[in-house]
């Protein structure tokens, strides 16, 4: 039996991989001169070994042998069992397996199984009547190749029912498997809202759509679809420890609008809403924006905050009442985003109010940009909005046309010192640009308290520009963050007003 299924094999075998099985078969029976003797001859290439030996080493010559897409060509061939899936017409498919595979994968679809020869007399194959049998296969490939999958796994729904199987079925390590899948290929922001309200019971769909929900809050939340959320997934939501870009205050926000479009608001707030969020790590001026949110607390509770966000703080010896969560820290997992405008959107024309104004300009030969920045903390750039060329051939012709894609021009640089030491690193700007609007060009720098950041810009052969000053509000930034920026413009032709700006905003966040 086992010679019939070595000469099977071979047949379906590239010669490397045939000189490969044929290694391991001698290298691990025991009577090996009986059993070499039984088969056919070898391969032209024939490798030297000793019996007896654990490894024998193949030579540098052959190149590696793929097991999986073996065992993978050869599984309906040493299958000696069936699971059998009713089908929607009726009709029934035979899924192939091996017994020994499902006793360690799944002792469910172990109890399912039928030896191919077929059942004892007086004993029934079960049927399995509510998963498709594509979805079974996958199920039992997993489970043979020792969780991994050469099949694809082509769309959202078949991924759902890997996970409705790996849970009913008790599959082994199915459902970990099912919830990369999940986070890398099937969930957005689009879907996410109604594959976790249909699918939160089943625990890896669950754990999967918490996790993209932690690391894209604030993305989702602006989706419609969270206003439809049944309350166990909304409770479930809530109970995220850190949710990565919304700060409590913008949740709290959030869920006001959703309990104001209920039909007992206060009553939905309180039951689903209100031990979950964390309303001791607000500040007192944040309570000014949630005027709302006083019809929805007792008195004794809207007493503990009035008490909690004062002065008086430090003499508040009660605790939280009951009905508040305990935890006063934020969940947000980054420091708030932050930007440093050089150029307000009150400032900034459309093109065709540029080319009429004429408040446009075209430097001979290149255009180099510095920007100087001396901070006072230490802060995480993230990137920064440079303004692109202007299309204002289409307003000499008064073209309706969509304004036109152009080669990146841009090369830049940037430079941190921090007392005597200094280090330097280029930008990568994307391949394109679009006329008349601007790109974020993100990069990812960190600037010690007090140090010196210096970033160049340079636009070879530049047309047509805005001509736009720099005006930055330090009201806030000149007094926490930075030092008043300091500013040169430089052409072919001399040095431009240094209020001159190319940029129009830096990102950054505090560290």
């Amino acid at each position: 039996m086992l010679a019939v299924w070595f000469q099977s094999l071979l047949q379906i075998t590239t010669a490397v991989e045939k000189t490969a099985i044929y290694l391991i078969f001698h290298a691990s029976a025991e009577q090996g001169q009986t059993f070499r003797q039984s088969i056919y001859s070898l391969p032209s290439v024939k490798p030297h070994y000793k019996m007896g030996e654990r490894l024998i080493p193949l030579s540098q010559n052959f190149p590696k042998v793929d097991w999986l897409a073996i065992k993978y060509k050869t599984m309906d061939m040493v299958a000696d069992c069936v699971i059998k899936v009713v089908n929607e017409d009726k009709t029934v498919t035979e899924v192939r397996a091996l017994i020994s595979d499902l006793v360690i994968g799944s002792r469910c679809l172990l109890d399912l199984a039928a030896p191919i020869s077929g059942m004892p007399n007086g004993k029934k194959c079960e049927l399995i009547d509510d998963v498709e049998a594509n979805v079974i296969k996958l199920a039992v490939e997993f489970i043979h190749l020792n969780g991994n999958l050469l099949s694809e796994v082509d769309n959202l729904d078949t991924c759902l029912e890997l996970v409705r199987v790996a849970v009913e079925f008790e599959i082994l390590g199915l459902g970990p498997f099912c919830v990369e899948l999940l986070l890398n290929k099937f969930l957005s922001v689009q879907n996410i809202w109604s594959v976790f309200n249909s699918n939160y019971e089943y625990i890896f769909t669950a754990a999967a759509c918490l996790k993209f929900l932690a690391t894209k809050t604030k993305d989702c939340l602006q989706n419609e679809s969270f206003h439809d959320l049944d309350e166990i997934p909304f409770r479930l939501f809530l109970s995220l420890k850190k949710m990565a870009d919304v700060s409590e205050i913008e949740l709290v926000s959030k869920i006001l609008q959703i309990s104001e479009r209920k039909t007992d608001p206060r009553t939905f707030f309180r039951n689903y809403c209100l031990q979950k969020l964390r309303l001791l790590a607000l500040k007192a001026d944040d309570f000014s924006n949630l005027r709302q949110l006083f019809s929805y607390l007792s008195q004794e509770e809207l007493r503990y905050l009035t008490i909690y966000t004062s002065p008086l703080k430090c003499c508040l010896k009660t605790l939280p009442p009951p009905t508040f969560c305990s935890n006063a820290s934020e969940r947000t997992t980054n420091k708030r985003l932050r930007t440093l405008t050089f150029v307000p959107e009150g400032d900034i024309q459309s093109p065709k109010d540029i080319f009429r104004a004429g408040n446009w300009f075209e430097p001979k030969g290149n255009l180099e940009f510095s920007l100087e920045l001396r901070t006072k903390k230490c802060v995480k750039l993230t990137g920064f909005e440079i303004f692109c060329e202007l299309d204002l051939e289409k307003e000499f012709l008064d073209d309706s046309r969509e304004a036109e894609n152009y080669t990146c021009n841009l090369q830049g640089e940037y430079s941190v010192s921090v007392f005597k030491e200094s280090f330097c690193r280029k930008i990568e700007f994307p391949a394109k640009l679009e006329k008349d609007g601007w790109v974020f060009v993100a990069h990812c720098v960190i600037v010690p308290a007090g140090a010196r950041l210096t970033l160049r810009l340079r636009i070879e052969r530049p047309r047509f520009l805005r001509n736009l000053l720099a005006s930055p509000d330090f009201q806030e930034h000149e007094n926490t963050f930075f030092e008043p920026p300091k500013i040169s413009v430089k052409t072919d032709e001399g040095d431009l007003t240094n209020d001159y700006c190319i940029l129009k905003k830096i990102s950054y966040s505090e560290m």
